[in-house]
């Protein structure tokens, strides 16, 4: 970052001299960057963020100056977001568009919010301020001049939503037939189109900042878009939205109850419960859609990270979460069986002993026990992250279904109808377990 060219910048867009006192960049972010900026306006100090582009984005993620724009039009509504103050389209400045805006005191740390959440046995005040936030996103209808970039709203969001999906599976090319099997009971329970809301589209924990059990404010409305109030709804209360506190249903933090209660009493009308499983359904999908994009944007190499490729790691959990789903939307109840021992090649004699796994095993133990405990705090999240990475590598050596069917073709079966049923659904499953025993064994139930 080029802090002189920035200052100059922010004291032309300010009206009045800004030093910068201190910039770094945040944690989190997975998409976007966040710097903290301390600076000096005139004679005042203050604290900003600026907000701009990875080297790599995703396509469905709106450019920083229109998510800008929404920060303003949520500001101006009344809901409990940053101020929005600067916006630069000239790239000769940082190399991309950005915007900035006021800090607010908080934390947004998923895990740290869900563990105290956990500690008190759920925060149903918290959910129920955040149901009422919620309301009041949704407050902002079309049609809206300064929000033009959104486009129309899609007649009926519902299977505008299964199109869109389908789309981009399409588009990355890889066969996702559990994907497709959530999918065609969406299309097929779909419900009918209610009046457009401004529909976050990423309203979680992770995206709220949280300070004494307060809500300070609402971030990250990159994925904003007219649609269905209750796909944000869903998108909160989806289990894959809980970090481990799958009891809570409202976001891993409190109770769904409180969370609806909430909506309902700001709202002036309760959400209609029997449209959140589909919505819930679709938050699912839609994060194992955005999770497989993180590790293409990997693979491509034009940002190589241990946290993009994990994040696909996490797909086959997703699915697990599908296939459950949709026995509920299906009104199926599946007895649940214990996962298929992992089949695997058995090491060739000709290569030395310890074998691979072995030395990976022993790589890990030396990176957890000696290293880890060497390093400075500010890597150990890097740390734990390749530990992970060498325990997927581990499980996956030698591993060789006998009988893997053709995924291209099963997943077009499924969207075309043609294949269905329960013997489909258990060869998912299985599919299902074999990917998980690999990536998670514990989203299967086994100690790892």
């Amino acid at each position: 970052m080029d802090e002189a060219r920035l200052a100059a910048w922010l004291s032309e867009a300010a009206g009045a001299p800004v030093a910068i006192r201190a910039a770094s960049l945040l944690t989190g972010g997975a998409i976007q960057q966040n710097w903290a900026l301390s600076v000096t306006r005139g004679s005042a100090q203050e604290e900003w963020v600026l907000r701009t582009d990875n080297a790599a984005t995703l396509a469905v993620s709106l450019p920083r100056l229109e998510e800008f724009a929404l920060f303003q039009a949520a500001h101006a509504a009344g809901v409990t977001v940053p101020e929005p103050l600067f916006a630069c389209a000239d790239t000769s400045v940082l190399g991309a568009p950005f915007f900035v805006m006021r800090r607010v005191a908080g934390s947004a740390t998923a895990h740290r919010l869900a563990k105290a959440a956990a500690a008190q046995g759920g925060d149903d005040a918290l959910v129920a301020s955040l149901g009422r936030e919620l309301a009041r996103i949704h407050r902002i209808t079309p049609p809206r001049a300064e929000l033009g970039f959104l486009g129309d709203p899609p007649a009926d969001p519902a299977l505008a939503f299964v199109a869109s999906m389908r789309a981009r599976l399409d588009a990355a090319g890889t066969p996702r037939p559990v994907m497709e099997w959530g999918l065609e009971a969406m299309a097929r329970h779909a419900p009918p189109p209610l009046p457009p809301v401004l529909n976050h589209n990423d309203f979680r924990t992770g995206n709220i900042m949280v300070e004494g059990g307060r809500l300070t404010a609402v971030l990250d409305w990159e994925f904003a878009a007219w649609g269905d109030p209750h796909a944000d709804l869903g998108w909160f209360c989806a289990p894959c939205w809980r970090f481990g506190n799958r009891a809570l249903e409202a976001g891993g933090l409190g109770s769904r109850a409180a969370f609806l209660a909430g909506y309902a009493e700001e709202a002036g009308a309760a959400p209609d419960p029997d449209r959140l499983p589909f919505w819930e359904l679709a938050a699912t999908i839609r994060w194992a859609v955005i999770a497989a994009d993180q590790g293409a944007r990997h693979l491509s190499g034009r940002e190589r990270g241990l946290e993009l490729a994990l994040t696909a790691q996490i797909v086959p959990e997703l699915e697990l979460d599908i296939l459950a789903q949709v026995d509920g939307l299906d009104g199926v109840a599946v007895q649940p069986t214990a996962p298929e021992a992992v089949p695997r090649h058995a090491p060739s004699p000709l290569l030395e002993a310890p074998d691979a796994a072995d030395l990976l095993a022993t790589a890990r133990e030396a990176l957890l026990g000696k290293l880890l405990p060497a390093l400075p705090p500010a890597l150990h999240y890097e740390a734990r992250m390749a530990a992970n990475a060498i325990a997927i590598a581990s499980r996956a050596i030698g591993v060789a279904p006998d009988d893997a069917p053709d995924l291209a073709a099963l997943a077009a079966g499924i969207r075309a109808g043609t294949e269905r049923g329960p013997q489909v659904r258990a060869l998912l499953r299985r599919l299902t377990d074999l990917r998980c025993a690999i990536s998670n064994p514990r989203a299967l139930g086994v100690a790892q």
